[in-house]
This record gives C-alpha cells, structure tokens and sequence, in this order.
C-alpha cells in the first residue's frame, strides 16, 4: 500500500473507494491504525478483537482491510 496524499494538499488527484480496494483506516486525533487480532473479543467471543495500532508509518498486515460492497462487483465505486 502507497501513504495516501496528506490532506491539506491540494494539488493531489482525488481517489474514490472502490470494492475490493485494501485499505488502512488511521484514526484522526492519535494516527493509530484500526488493527485486527486473531483473539477472541471480550465483550462478543463471536467476533474478533480490534484495537487502534501503529501508526506514524508503523503498520503491518493486521492493518489491512478490504472494502466489500455487497452485491456490487470489485472495482465498482462505493457510494456511501
């Protein structure tokens, strides 16, 4: 995965999400990354644990997600 343009440039091209795009998801105030565990969560042992991770260019594959649109085709726009 590329780092995304900063922000406040203005001169970079503008991407739109698409299903079955990778991404990382950073949280705005602390720069940590959404970041998956192989643990069982603690509220919900159905589900898996996510934490904020990382950060400030230190990320690893936990990091990664893939969009996925349903019903709608990899490569297609995410419309929100």
């Amino acid at each position: 995965l590329e780092e995304p343009p900063q922000l406040d440039d203005e001169e970079s091209p503008i991407e739109l999400v698409k299903s079955g795009d990778l991404i990382r998801l950073e949280h705005a105030f602390t720069g940590r990354y959404l970041h998956a565990h192989q643990e069982p969560a603690p509220l919900s042992k159905t589900h898996y644990q996510v934490t904020g991770y990382g950060g400030q260019g230190l990320w690893d594959s936990n990091d990664v997600w893939q969009v996925e649109s349903v019903g709608r085709p990899h490569g297609e726009v995410v419309k929100a």
